[in-house]
């Protein structure tokens, strides 16, 4: 399940949108609970990387921030999950795939409103336009 904390949303020294976000498999935070990373360019690439699922049954989820990544595989109606840190695997899980991209939709507009709250209006402005050209929501 995807987890993320609006209230961190902040600008970096180069005025690049930050915050915390991270994936939950079970008892596991993945790369961990409360992972500070960029938001952009990260959610620009995932967005890219829902597609590529859709398309091939295969996308990587890569943080900037580290070298770890969630590796996604689709089968059918569900999608295989696994964890990466350094090449190591870290954590696994199952679940629908149509669960998996709607989390990410909820943290999309989690963040999206608190751009808009920290009147950062052109980074929610560009939220909201990655969500609607890539879910339509």
């Amino acid at each position: 399940m995807w987890r993320c904390n609006p209230a961190s949303v902040t600008k970096g020294s180069e005025r690049v949108l930050c915050g915390e976000f991270w994936f939950d498999f079970g008892d596991t935070s993945f790369p961990d609970e409360n992972w500070l990373d960029f938001v952009s360019p990260v959610f620009g690439w995932w967005c890219a990387e829902f597609d590529r699922l859709k398309d091939t049954g295969k996308a990587e989820f890569e943080f900037m921030d580290s070298p770890c990544a969630i590796s996604a595989v689709s089968q059918k109606q569900d999608v295989s999950l696994v964890g990466f840190w350094s090449g190591e695997r870290r954590a696994s899980c199952q679940m629908p795939v149509s669960d998996f991209q709607a989390g990410f939709v909820k943290i999309l507009i989690a963040f999206e409103d608190a751009c808009r709250d920290a009147n950062f209006q052109q980074d929610a402005e560009w939220l909201q336009d990655l969500r609607v050209r890539y879910f339509g929501k």
